[in-house]
């Protein structure tokens, strides 16, 4: 189970857009009229999970910027050009 989740962190926007591009595939070929509740759910997964991943991209960066900041206080004072 930890495999599958590992699998799908970070593909979830994808896996949604697949599965909605599935869905209208065979909307296509049965004839049916793809429905808007359907439809709906499908935008609203893929929204979700694209904040979760501008969410989880700024935590990322935070920790980035913590660790140069670190990294530039513990270097040596520079001469400073005259």
């Amino acid at each position: 189970m930890n495999q599958l989740i590992e699998f799908i962190s970070g593909k979830k926007t994808y896996l949604v857009a697949a599965a909605a591009i599935a869905y209208l595939a065979v909307c296509q070929f049965t004839g049916k009229a793809p429905s808007e509740e359907i439809m709906g759910m499908f935008g609203f997964l893929g929204l979700t999970f694209l904040r979760m991943g501008v969410s989880k991209t700024n935590q990322a960066l935070e920790h980035v910027h913590q660790h140069i900041e670190a990294i530039q206080d513990s270097l040596p004072e520079q001469p400073k050009a005259e």
